[in-house]
């Protein structure tokens, strides 16, 4: 299942939806650690799962329109933890780290074209 990414700030209460999804990112499973706790009356290992550390989560694509940067830029800026909704559904808690857009060469069909690159720290899965 496919869709459109989303942010959504729980704070002001607003949404944003991506015109086109970030054709990349990197990983954004947290990493965790299992520590033994010994072992029970029936010899079964106990273990214990720390908490993940957060994480530097970056993502990339292209936008069409100066409306479409204006959004991304804006979100950038936000102080507070947003929620970021991928292509698979899953909705991450992060806080905007910083947002570069590059020119690109415009075309005909495309007089605005822009590549950017946001970069966020992820705390977790929301859902």
């Amino acid at each position: 299942m496919s869709s459109r990414w989303t942010m959504h700030d729980p704070v002001a209460n607003t949404t944003y939806t991506f015109d086109r999804n970030p054709r990349e990112m990197t990983t954004p499973h947290l990493p965790q650690s299992t520590t033994p706790m010994g072992t029970t009356i029936d010899g079964l290992t106990r273990a214990a799962r720390s908490q993940a550390t957060p994480i530097e989560w970056t993502f990339t694509g292209d936008l069409r329109t100066k409306e479409q940067h204006d959004a991304l830029k804006t979100w950038a800026e936000k102080q507070n933890r947003i929620q970021v909704k991928d292509h698979f559904d899953r909705v991450w808690e992060v806080m905007p780290i910083q947002f570069d857009a590059t020119e690109l060469r415009p075309r005909a069909t495309v007089p605005w074209r822009y590549s950017y690159r946001m970069r966020t720290m992820l705390y977790r899965r929301v859902s």
